[in-house]
Order: structure tokens, then C-alpha cells, then sequence
């Protein structure tokens, strides 16, 4: 059973509706089987009985940004639930420490921040409890309800809220000083680096309010300044829209309108992200990947920084500080030294053991050209490393999809496809010499080049969901990385 629990049965009635509604739209697409639509439907109970949450293993509150509306929700909560049940917060900002503080059981407790919108976004930051076993269920239970956790520190605004809310901020500052309108900056941000422009997020989600918050926490943290008290104007809009669909502001504007507007926006943007990982609130790899699929920029903000150039960098955030007063310039710009990290590929160490995940969730994982050369210098690595003696290849949740088809499509000519399988040998050559042994764990789609990595391993375990196979063939393509020799030689 899934329960929904609100003080307020139209709330309760609204919010099924809008499942209903999801639900039966992914019928008519063919994202969800009829079968498995009403078994969701007959799953889902309405209730404003908390006492009707007490055998729950999984609690998500959602009701409010308010921190005393939060423990006094918690305090009800434990009478209620018992005591291996997770409770996760859905907050923009509000430190988990903070919300825990009067549990009666603060090792269940986390933060469980999702992304708009909600029901559809895989991100979700969480901010883990210190016990391990815990933390361990706590993330396992975030993957199968499919999201994809990413794990913060427990400060005010967490990762991707902290830059948010400083973007948006900037945003506003700009039309305050009347500088561009808020269609200009939309129209400007949106070319750049993509994500719509703040302002239509901003009314999307009806943000300015919420902003106000965080910047308040932002602003009484340890390393408050200034700088974060919120523009007047978020509190001036409150939940009226920036823009005027009826009549929609003109975006045009020149080169020299834009530069002024994007000097101000990447300073900001870029000092906030970077501030995030020279504290060490979120891994740069997590951080990444994070600020382009939570808030569906371009690519990754840290991507985007290599592209615009540390000296740039360096010059927009100098600029920057001179005129804002407790405004943050991190040091990896006037270093001039950007951290390098991995892109798809994630190495975790557990004693003598080194897990390698490729983790590309939005596309089951598949194996493009740089998750390849990744995955090669990772093994190489650890290859070196005296301290890892075996190390298990996996995908996030347990899948390998095969080649990236985007790239595959792009192809010109039988050489470029030639010489991409062969820079794939490279690699399942260097697993099948390795002098430690590769255990590939799956537990998922494993299909076409992801089978055949997985065949260049030394060992296999798999798991009750996995689909195995080489769907090229019915493409026409045999496979490319090495499975039409590795295959008859395992399996005889």
C-alpha cells in the first residue's frame, strides 16, 4: 500500500486525481502497462488518519517549509510509525540536523530532496543519518523507487538549491537595476547554457517565496555574508509570475546586452558550484551530473566551467567580487587549477575491493566513448593501486544498456565504425590481462556492448532481473566489442 496523507480531503482528492491523471497518460503512451496501471491505482490510499502509517516502512514528509511545522509533524510521526521505519524530509534547505534534533530514533531520519517535477525527475539529494545500515536501506529505497540519490552534506540549501537560489537571486538583481527585462535574461541564460532561464523556472515552480527562504538560510549560515540577503523584489512578486503569458516581453537584445547579463549570471552560478565543491558538500562527479539533470542546464555546470576556461573564470568572478560585497571566489579559479573528476563512471572502495559503476541513469547506462575511455583509465588505476585486490564492474541499478545509439547513429562511414569497435578492444583487452580479477555484478538490462564488457570480465554474478542479450543483430550489426569470439568461448 502507498498512503497519502494530508490534513485536508480536496488535497488528498486533487492529489489523486493528478496520479490518475499521470497514470493514464502513460497508458495511452505505452510507458505503462494497463495491468500494471491498476495494480498502481488499487495501491494508492487516501487517508487523514496518521495512525494509518503505522505498519509503513518508508515515511516522506512534504508538508512545509516551516522548521517547527517539521518536528512538531515528526514528533506525531514516531508515536505513529515503528521504529525500523525510514522518515525522509522533503525540504529546499532546512539542515537535517536541524529537523532531527528532538527524534526520538535520528539515525532513520534524512533529507530526501526532490527535484521539480517531482513524480518525473530521477535526482534526489539526500543527506544520510551517520548510521550506516540505515543509509544503506534509506538509498536503496530512493533507487527502487527510481530516483537517483545524491548524496550532500548536511548545510543550509544543500548542493543544487545553494546555486539555484543565487541564480535566480542574480536574475532578479539584473532587472532590478534595470539592467535587461526578465524575457532578455530568459532568452540570454537559455542560449548559454540552457535550463529555460531563471524566470521561467521561477514561475513554473513559484519559487520567489521559497527563494527568500533559502537565502535566509544561506545568509545565517557559517558562511553568511551579505551577499545572500534576497533581493526585495522576490518578496514584491511573491506568487506573481515574472512573465505575462498573455503578453509575453520582447527578448531581443545585442551582443553587449548579453555579455554584461552572462558576466553577472556565470559569476554567480560558477562561484556557487565551485564553493560547493571546495567544501566538500557534494562530489564533483555527483555535483555534475546533478546540475544538469535537477536543473536541466546544457550539460553539467562543472562541464560547462572547463568549456568557458579558468582565466575567464577567474576574470567574470574578480569582476564580481569587486562591486558585491561577501561575495565568494573560489580558489580553484584563482589557482587556476579546476578539479578533475569522472564523468560516467564512479569508483567506490569497500576494504580490498574497488566497485566500478558506470552510472548514466538517463540512458540505462549505455556505453559511450567517454564512458569507455573512463572505465580504461579506472581499471588502470586500480590496476596500480597495491591496496584494491579484485575489483566488481556494475551499472547504477545493476544495468549496462550496450552502445550509446546516439553515437552509433552519427557514424559516417564503415571505417569511423570500424575504429570505434577497435578502440573497445583496447579496453576489454586491458580487463582480460588485468593481473587482479573483474567480477561484473548485473542485475538488469545488460545488453549488446554491455554484455559483451561484461564477457570481458572473469567472473559473472547476476541478480533476478537481469535480460541478457545482443539486440544488434536484429539491426543488421553483429556485435562489435569482441562477443562473437568472447561468447562461444565461454559458454562452449
Amino acid at each position: 500500500k502507498v498512503y497519502l496523507l494530508d490534513i485536508k480531503q480536496e488535497a488528498l482528492d486533487a492529489g489523486l486525481a493528478r496520479i490518475e491523471g499521470y497514470i493514464k497518460k502513460g497508458v495511452v503512451r505505452g510507458k505503462i502497462n494497463p495491468k500494471a496501471a491498476k495494480a498502481i491505482q488499487a495501491a494508492l490510499v487516501t487517508t487523514q488518519n496518521m495512525a494509518d502509517l503505522a505498519d509503513c516502512d518508508y515515511v516522506l514528509e512534504a508538508a512545509s517549509e516551516n522548521l517547527s511545522i517539521k518536528r512538531q509533524i515528526l514528533r506525531q510521526l514516531e508515536d505513529v510509525v515503528k521504529p525500523g521505519c525510514l522518515i525522509g524530509f522533503a525540504t529546499s534547505g532546512i539542515p537535517r540536523s536541524q529537523i532531527a534534533a528532538e527524534a526520538k530514533y535520528p539515525a532513520r531520519c534524512f533529507v530526501n530532496h526532490p527535484f521539480f517535477p517531482a513524480w518525473r525527475a530521477k535526482p534526489i539529494e539526500v543527506v544520510l543519518s551517520g548510521d550506516e545500515v540505515l543509509g544503506e536501506r534509506m538509498l536503496s529505497t530512493l533507487q527502487l523507487l527510481g530516483k537517483v540519490p545524491i548524496v550532500t552534506e548536511d548545510v543550509p540549501c544543500f548542493a543544487a538549491d545553494d546555486i539555484f537560489v543565487n541564480y535566480c537571486a542574480e536574475a532578479a538583481r539584473i532587472v532590478a537595476d534595470g539592467v535587461a527585462t526578465p524575457a532578455q535574461v530568459d532568452a540570454i541564460v537559455n542560449k548559454a547554457i540552457g535550463g529555460g532561464g531563471p524566470f521561467n523556472v521561477m514561475d513554473l515552480t513559484k519559487g520567489n517565496l521559497l527563494n527568500i527562504h533559502c537565502l535566509e538560510l544561506l545568509r545565517g549560515a557559517d558562511h553568511g555574508t551579505e551577499f545572500f540577503d534576497p533581493p526585495p523584489s522576490f518578496a514584491t512578486q511573491a506568487n506573481t509570475p515574472w512573465h505575462d503569458r498573455k503578453n509575453p516581453g520582447d527578448p531581443t537584445h545585442d551582443e553587449a546586452l548579453a555579455q554584461t547579463v552572462l558576466d553577472r549570471m556565470l559569476a554567480v552560478v560558477m562561484a556557487r558550484t565551485y564553493f560547493v565543491v571546495e567544501k566538500g558538500v557534494c562530489d564533483p562527479s555527483d555535483l555534475n551530473w546533478l546540475t544538469r539533470h535537477a536543473l536541466g542546464f546544457k550539460k553539467g555546470l562543472l562541464d560547462i566551467a572547463e568549456k568557458i576556461g579558468v582565466e575567464e573564470l577567474e576574470r567574470m568572478t574578480k569582476a564580481f567580487a569587486e562591486k558585491n560585497p561577501g561575495f565568494f571566489v573560489p580558489k580553484q579559479f584563482t589557482d587556476k587549477s579546476l578539479v578533475s573528476f569522472f564523468r560516467n563512471v564512479t569508483i567506490e572502495r569497500d576494504e580490498e575491493t574497488a566497485i566500478v559503476m558506470v552510472r548514466r541513469p538517463e540512458a540505462m547506462n549505455a556505453l559511450s566513448d567517454l564512458t569507455m575511455e573512463e572505465l580504461k583509465s579506472a581499471f588502470m588505476e586500480l590496476d596500480q593501486d597495491k591496496t584494491v585486490k579484485g575489483i566488481i564492474l556494475t551499472g547504477f541499478d545493476g544495468a549496462l544498456a550496450g552502445a550509446d545509439i546516439t553515437e552509433l547513429a552519427v557514424l559516417k562511414t564503415p571505417k569511423a565504425a570500424e575504429e570505434k569497435s577497435l578502440r573497445s578492444y583496447k579496453l576489454l583487452d586491458l580487463m582480460s590481462e588485468m593481473r587482479k580479477p573483474i567480477v561484473a555484478a548485473l542485475n538488469g538490462p545488460v545488453l549488446g556492448g554491455g554484455s559483451e564488457i561484461s564477457m570481458g570480465c572473469h567472473a559473472r554474478v547476476v541478480g533476478p532481473r537481469l535480460m541478457l542479450g545482443q539486440p544488434e543483430v536484429n539491426l543488421g550489426i553483429i556485435p562489435g566489442f569482441g562477443g562473437t569470439q568472447r561468447l562461444p568461448r565461454l559458454i562452449g
